[in-house]
């Protein structure tokens, strides 16, 4: 009996939330045959070839979920490469731009968790150059702060890392005003609030490296009033999930 590759994506997102990455990881490949059947078939159609790239994303993300970082990296490869084809012709289309940018914030994350720090800084800032582009277009947009935020949270963990505190801490303290906004604009998700406890964590961790120990404990203890308050610990981050 085949299943539709729609379903067969939403089975993969609910997989992987419910945390099953590789049953997530063959529903998406399951539907990315079928994606790159009908593309191959369709090569002018937009729509056709924007369902293989998010496809490839898709999968990616459940490799990334089993820790299979090559196959990964592959796959974000893959979506960044169609997305970059797309946009060619497509160069002010805002879906396909945001899917560059996605493909480039998740090679980051990937290149992050390899410990393949240059690589990660590069792309995290070919994400944030277009997702600051797209928030500027659409200032409201929630979603569209979502994931520019989400990259200033992996820019600054990568920076950090290499070794500048002081950039690091400057990035997610973008991260924390763009938290900041959207706890305002919807103050009832638990999924903000539980993105701004990060956020101020991050900002916290950064200032305890700087040596800024009073300011660093202040912003800790925020987050973990807001953890204790608000949301949980365990909450999914199904923004991540939004690329399509």
């Amino acid at each position: 009996m085949s299943v539709d590759p729609v379903t067969l994506i939403g089975l993969g997102k609910r997989s992987l939330q419910s945390g099953n990455p590789l049953q997530a990881r063959a529903c998406f490949q399951r539907a990315l045959d079928v994606h790159r059947r009908f593309a191959e078939r369709n090569p002018k159609a937009t729509f056709a070839q924007k369902y293989v790239a998010t496809a490839y994303a898709y999968s990616g993300m459940a490799s990334y979920g089993l820790g299979e970082l090559e196959q990964a990296r592959s796959d974000f490869q893959q979506s960044l490469n169609v997305y970059r084809s797309l946009a060619a012709w497509n160069a002010r289309n805002t879906e396909i731009r945001r899917g560059v940018a996605c493909a480039y914030h998740w090679l980051g994350k990937t290149s992050l968790k390899s410990g393949k720090l240059k690589h990660a800084r590069e792309y995290f800032y070919q994400a944030l150059d277009l997702r600051l582009t797209l928030v500027e277009r659409e200032p409201k947009n929630i979603r569209m702060q979502s994931d520019l935020f989400a990259t200033y949270h992996g820019l600054g963990h990568t920076i950090l890392r290499i070794g500048n505190s002081a950039e690091g801490c400057e990035c997610f303290e973008r991260e924390l005003e763009i938290c900041r906004r959207l706890a305002r604009q919807v103050p009832g998700s638990r999924r903000v609030q539980h993105d701004l406890a990060r956020a101020y964590n991050d900002v916290g961790t950064a200032n305890l490296k700087l040596g800024n120990t009073k300011v660093a404990w202040k912003y800790i203890q925020q987050a973990v009033d807001i953890y204790r308050l608000k949301c949980s610990l365990f909450d999914i981050h199904a923004e991540e999930l939004d690329i399509d």
